[in-house]
């Protein structure tokens, strides 16, 4: 079956997960940790869902309460619409036999092989039976493997590891895989590689998956929608593409500046002020271009249409998803008679303008 949530990710969509207003509270040396406050969120059968934040936002503590490993002390954790904090031992066993979990550690036994290391949630379970094992050799196959079953962790890469790790938990055959900073501990390539397989399980198998991170860059190559949390809240919650072209919270500028390299060249940088203090002065703006925007000849037809004096500073255009993406530094002298027509063309083109300071002109 193929997955038909990148290519309609607009279109209403059940959630598979869903989790209503989320509570959760330790303590630590006498003192209350809120680890969780009032968290809802819902999850898309077919989608992959980034929950991105700073280490002890609480994310890990959200990743577990997903599948009830932990008790949420308010709130409530549905499944396929069936309140997993409701349910006998049993149905709760069960409901988590759909729901898989990869970890940054990898968690394989030394002792086994990598067949055997799949194998062993299905010994645990009582489920291991002819069917199963072929099942399970076709989740290597799957994760590309199939070469290296009788081959022990200790003779395997970091990718290969976590490859096994993928494999353990699809063949339960699960509907939905979990991934507690699943790249953290892989090189940039090996990371690349994972999510690359990831993606691709999500699509050939309708996997729903779910993933924390702190990379804003693991949120651009594989999410469809992203939560942002920091200090047990969620900041903000959107499309991907919408949350990078225009973020709302501190945090998720931060984040975001930093994988599209918005930073201002530091020969500007130096000499940029708050106000017009030089005579002349350029102003100089940030745009962010999104989707269709990305793909116009906006600057050419603005210097065409307005005869405006633009500099162009720096520029980074990257893709998110099947969207583009980019950012475009310019400077327009701040007494320019057709600044305010440049401004007011950017506006009707969708294209968000921050406005960063002042420079002596160029």
């Amino acid at each position: 079956m193929k997955n038909p949530y990148p290519q309609s990710r607009l279109e209403p969509i059940e959630p598979l997960i869903t989790l209503k207003g989320i509570h959760k509270r330790y303590e630590h040396k006498g003192k209350p940790i809120h680890a969780l406050q009032d968290v809802s969120m819902e999850i898309p059968q077919g989608s992959i869902t980034g929950i991105i934040g700073r280490s002890g936002a609480g994310k890990s503590t959200l990743l577990r309460c997903i599948n009830a490993l932990e008790k949420p002390d308010q709130g409530d954790v549905l499944f396929e619409d069936k309140d997993l904090l409701k349910c006998s031992r049993e149905q709760l066993r069960e409901a988590r036999h759909h729901i898989g979990m990869i970890f940054q550690h990898f968690n394989l036994l030394s002792r086994r092989t990598v067949l055997e290391n799949v194998l062993l949630p299905l010994e645990i379970t009582g489920t291991l039976n002819t069917e199963s094992r072929k099942y399970a050799l076709e989740c290597l196959t799957l994760v590309g493997l199939e070469e290296r079953i009788d081959a022990y962790p200790a003779q395997l890469s970091g990718g290969q590891k976590q490859r096994v790790a993928i494999a353990r938990a699809l063949a339960g055959k699960v509907r939905v895989l979990l991934c507690d900073e699943a790249t953290s501990s892989l090189d940039p390539e090996t990371t690349q590689d994972i999510l690359q397989l990831l993606k691709n399980l999500n699509r050939d198998l309708d996997l729903t998956v779910v993933l924390i991170t702190h990379e804003i860059s693991v949120i651009r190559d594989i999410c469809h929608t992203v939560y942002v949390m920091d200090q047990g809240r969620i900041l903000e919650q959107g499309a991907v593409e919408n949350i990078f072209a225009h973020p709302q919270s501190a945090l998720t500028k931060n984040f975001v500046q930093s994988i599209f390299n918005r930073d201002i060249p530091e020969v500007i940088q130096e000499n940029l002020s708050s106000g017009p203090e030089w005579a002349p002065s350029d102003i100089v703006l940030r745009l962010i271009f999104a989707g269709e925007t990305a793909k116009r000849p906006v600057i050419s037809q603005l210097i065409h249409e307005y005869d405006a004096a633009i500099n162009i500073v720096s520029g980074h255009l990257d893709h998110i998803g099947q969207s583009m993406f980019g950012t475009l530094i310019i400077s327009i002298p701040h007494k320019s008679s057709s600044l305010d027509k440049a401004l007011e063309f950017l506006s009707q083109q969708h294209i968000q303008v921050e406005t960063l300071g002042y420079i002596p002109s160029l």
